[in-house]
């Protein structure tokens, strides 16, 4: 690996691990939901995924997802950060993008909070009813 990789990395690794702190926790704690994926790489983006089960009024086996995929660009900038929704009970599944859009690094912390204040509202709001999707494959809420 040559310097300058080695520094583009860093620089990346640095914006990952910056935003990593900045995340509200408390606030999805307050919501009920619980770290699924920390800082996973996924189509390659840096994504965090939190899920909550059903409410006590709600059909059993229903599930809400938050999630947050970051893109960082090589000079350590945030290109898109995305913040997505989603529920699923059984093979039925809806997934949702609810923000889109950059970052400034400098104001992540207050940023993060900003939008991932909606983001819980927005799956807080999704019901069995808003399930439209299926999976093309049998799945059981039993753990083995």
């Amino acid at each position: 690996m040559t310097g300058s990789t080695a520094d583009l990395e860093e620089r990346v690794a640095e914006t990952v691990k910056t935003v990593h702190n900045a995340i509200p926790r408390d606030m999805l704690k307050k919501h009920e939901y619980e770290l699924t994926s920390e800082a996973a790489e996924r189509h390659g983006a840096t994504q965090w995924t939190w899920h909550r089960e059903n409410d006590a009024d709600e059909s059993a086996g229903f599930h809400r997802h938050v999630s947050l995929a970051l893109l960082v660009k090589v000079d350590g900038s945030i290109d898109s950060a995305e913040f997505w929704i989603g529920a699923s009970m059984g093979k039925r599944i809806v997934r949702r993008c609810v923000f889109s859009r950059p970052l400034e690094l400098y104001r992540v912390d207050s940023e993060l909070e900003e939008l991932l204040d909606p983001t819980i509202a927005a799956a807080n709001a999704l019901t069995p009813d808003d399930l439209q999707e299926t999976r093309p494959f049998e799945v059981s809420d039993e753990v083995r």
